[in-house]
């Protein structure tokens, strides 16, 4: 949602298509506007010349299709794809960018992508991720946040 909303303010004419690979409760329409909706306010009250855009100006597609059976069940299309971008040297994995992927395949075996430059945005990180830091060293709506979890 947020690179539809840079894309849009930019003036750039590019659709995002974000693969839903959570329950339907979590990404839905109605989520996607408001979060639109509340980043795009945001933006204007950090910056008050920021496009006083809507959630209708975004090119943003909800892509269905690829949640089922379940949060993190492996899909034998989630499987295929991480082996298609395995062999093509990018690391996926089976929850998000692998079912992500296994849209973009499935789309461009369909014929959709036909003639479209595309680009697979690769969220996943396979680093370690760095041991805790002190709380005290947090900015204090972080250390509010981290003492509720």
């Amino acid at each position: 949602m947020g690179l539809a909303v840079g894309f849009a303010a930019a003036g750039v004419a590019t659709r995002v298509v974000a693969v839903r690979v959570t329950p339907a409760t979590v990404a839905n329409e109605a989520v996607i506007a408001r979060l639109a909706s509340a980043t795009i306010e945001l933006l204007r009250k950090h910056e008050p010349s920021f496009p006083a855009l809507a959630p209708s100006d975004l090119a943003l597609t909800l892509r269905e299709g690829f949640y089922e059976p379940g949060y993190a069940e492996v899909t034998p299309a989630a499987t295929d794809a991480v082996a298609v971008a395995r062999e093509l040297g990018v690391k996926l994995e089976t929850t998000y960018t692998g079912r992500a992927f296994a849209a973009l395949l499935a789309d461009a075996a369909d014929g959709k992508l036909a003639d479209a430059d595309v680009v697979f945005w690769d969220t996943y990180n396979s680093a370690p991720m760095p041991a805790p830091g002190r709380e005290d060293a947090l900015p204090p709506v972080l250390r509010e946040f981290v003492a509720l979890i």
